[in-house]
């Protein structure tokens, strides 16, 4: 069985043909074997995802071209409602996102999200990987996500958080992104605290959020609040 699938929508968006790894290869044989599958199938990027501590995968990518993109950090909060705080009043300035936001949210994404993997990978599009961030919000407003809060500063929308619940029961955080103007007034703090009530309210057992190695203040923020590592993993891109 070839550990590889083609990921639709991705290769739609980014109009090549684009495949991931559905598990890290077992050995040299079977990783050479998925390459072929994906030459086969006319792909021109494929994603591998592997643990931080697997040299062996990480070896084999390095071998085969493949180029280190990004660090992933998964973070859990486990959610007791048995010591959950009293609900505090929600600040004036958060609201659920309105579909007459989309304009501000999409320009807002577009700018915030430039240390993921496709913004550290150059053979993607510049004005590709801004339409990525900026796609993802709006369908999230339209229902991807079960909840968008909005934060605004000075009239306008300078921050997001969007959550799901997931079928098992979790949490999951999506985008977060606070415009630049708007940082260091708590705005980050506060939309957090509201997606956690709103986690705690929707009866998640823990809320879960992975982010960039290098999203040093999102990872402190999360980290202040509770919630603790649970994976380290890369990501490697291969162009064919």
């Amino acid at each position: 069985m070839i550990p590889c699938r083609i990921l639709d929508w991705d290769s739609e968006f980014f109009r090549r043909r684009i495949a991931s790894f559905t598990e890290a290869p077992a050995d040299r044989e079977s990783f050479e074997r998925a390459l072929e599958w994906c030459r086969a199938e006319r792909v021109a990027c494929v994603y591998l995802r592997s643990d931080v501590e697997d040299l062996a995968t990480r070896r084999l990518a390095e071998d085969h071209g493949f180029r280190l993109v990004d660090l992933r950090v998964t973070y859990a909060l486990e959610l007791d409602a048995a010591t959950a705080p009293a609900p505090a009043a929600v600040p004036s300035n958060l609201r659920l996102a309105r579909k007459e936001d989309v304009p501000e949210l999409r320009a807002l994404a577009a700018a915030s999200h430039t240390n993921t993997r496709f913004w550290s990978d150059e053979r993607f599009d510049r004005k590709d990987c801004a339409e990525l961030y900026a796609v993802w919000i709006e369908k999230s407003v339209e229902g991807y996500a079960d909840v968008v809060f909005v934060g605004e500063h000075e009239g306008r929308v300078a921050g997001y958080f969007t959550c799901l619940r997931k079928p098992g029961g979790d949490g999951e955080v999506g985008l977060v992104a606070v415009s630049p103007e708007a940082r260091g007034r708590g705005l980050a703090r506060a939309l957090t605290d509201r997606a956690i009530e709103w986690f705690r309210e929707s009866r998640c057992a823990r809320v879960v959020v992975a982010t960039q190695g290098s999203n040093v203040p999102g990872r402190r923020l999360y980290e202040n609040m509770g919630f603790r590592s649970r994976a380290l993993e890369l990501w490697h891109h291969g162009w064919l």
